[in-house]
């Protein structure tokens, strides 16, 4: 057996998005980049791979200085997905996660207009560690 990491990708009219996958879960996750004005929509994807429920607390850092902080619990085997715009509207952020078990995350940007998707889309994995954090 050889390990492997997946892939997401995304095809939609005239563009699309990708992101690999983590190779492991983690308990504290990193995101610098998250916008919701514009019309643009901001998805964090939380899932837990373990066998049983986790919690997980999910802090926005926005530009202003201000942090909006909200707890979930994960169910065993599932993803919860998040909805940024819905918490964080109308800003530019950054996203830590942490939580009791470990866990996979990633961001899915995506600029979305009358329920069709247009360009200008990202999706990204989230880092383990800061740039400080760094050796």
């Amino acid at each position: 057996d050889l390990p492997i990491v997946a892939e997401r990708s995304m095809y939609f009219g005239s563009g699309s998005h990708g992101a690999t996958g983590v190779t492991q879960p983690g308990t504290q996750w990193y995101m610098a980049e998250g916008y919701t004005g514009g019309g643009d929509d901001t998805w964090i994807l939380l899932a837990n791979p373990g066998s049983s429920t986790t919690q997980a607390r999910v802090r926005f850092l926005q530009e202003n200085g201000t942090v909006t902080t909200r707890d979930y619990a994960i169910a065993a085997h599932t993803r919860l997905n998040i909805f940024a715009n819905q918490i964080v509207p109308n800003v530019a952020f950054a996203t830590v996660v942490t939580s009791t078990r470990p866990k996979r995350v990633r961001s899915a940007p995506a600029a979305i207009s009358l329920g069709t998707m247009v360009c200008s889309h990202e999706s990204s994995v989230a880092a383990t560690m800061t740039f400080r954090g760094l050796p």
